[in-house]
């Protein structure tokens, strides 16, 4: 790796929070929730708040229910993706399996 192009104290440390634009929020939320023990913690309008562990930065999924909306176009590269940090084993097993087994259409990365 080079030389960083700024000093360290102007990097990016993290995200607040992930917000997902969705035609319906009702399969992601039941993902979320069942699947990934996710909490739904608040919903405000079209807005849909779910926290894992202690919630907050780093922690929190905000779900955009927006069935009007224009679809995205299929563009070149990889998809987007977010990740969590399961750090037991045994955990981050049974959630892909479960992932697996309920929702054929989700996308798991090792």
């Amino acid at each position: 790796m080079g030389a960083r192009p700024d000093p360290g104290e102007h990097a990016i440390r993290g995200l607040y929070a992930v917000t997902l634009s969705e035609e319906g929020y009702e399969g992601t939320a039941s993902l979320l929730t069942d699947t990934l023990g996710f909490r739904h913690v608040d919903e405000e309008g079209n807005r849909f708040r779910f926290d894992t562990g202690e919630g907050g930065a780093g922690a929190r999924v905000d779900v955009l229910s927006e069935p009007n909306a224009l679809r995205g176009a299929v563009a070149v590269g990889p998809p987007p993706s977010t990740t969590w940090r399961a750090w037991r084993a045994p955990t981050r097993r049974r959630r892909r399996r479960a992932v697996r087994d309920r929702h054929r259409r989700a996308r798991l990365h090792r």
